[in-house]
């Protein structure tokens, strides 16, 4: 809370580090907010899928990333 506030506009930056060989070695998040000078970070470098992910992308895969949000969220499990 101290370094994002969600109630309000804030920013996502997704990267996807390459190595040698073109395989993916991370996937890098971070969250930035207006007025806000503390960034948050994070890094997912021991994935179990990291080498599936590689080929998924290298193969013309696009991450897409979508949030959603509803009162009673039961309607995504079919309910």
């Amino acid at each position: 809370a101290e370094c994002i506030d969600t109630t309000k506009p804030f920013q996502v930056a997704v990267s996807f580090p390459v190595g040698a060989e073109e395989r993916l070695e991370a996937m890098e998040v971070v969250l930035s907010q207006a007025g806000r000078s503390c960034p948050l970070h994070m890094r997912i470098a021991d994935y179990a899928g990291m080498a599936e992910l590689s080929r998924a992308l290298a193969a013309g895969m696009t991450p897409v990333i979508s949030y959603w949000s509803a009162d009673d969220m039961t309607w995504m499990d079919g309910q």
